[in-house]
């Protein structure tokens, strides 16, 4: 086996494993950078707009996985609270 069989081996073998690292990765950074967002809007609603909006707003766990929504007018426009 020569060095180049080897070293056409050694990359065909890696490849699909450094892609998956890669999507895992950017998977983690999106989800660290979304639970970020949550935290800070959450504290911005609180200091700006009280209580009462605060708790109009959903939970974090439903804020987090409505990733497509990034205003938070939306979530207060939804009126979720808990009672």
């Amino acid at each position: 086996m020569s060095c180049e069989q080897l070293l056409i081996g050694l990359i065909i073998y890696t490849y699909p494993n450094a892609l998956l690292l890669v999507a895992v990765t950017l998977l983690f950074v999106a989800v660290i950078f979304r639970s970020q967002w949550v935290c800070e809007q959450r504290c911005i609603v609180m200091d700006l707009y009280g209580p009462i909006y605060y708790e109009a707003l959903p939970t974090c766990r439903v804020m987090f996985w409505m990733f497509w929504v990034w205003d938070i007018d939306v979530f207060l426009a939804m009126g979720w609270g808990d009672s």
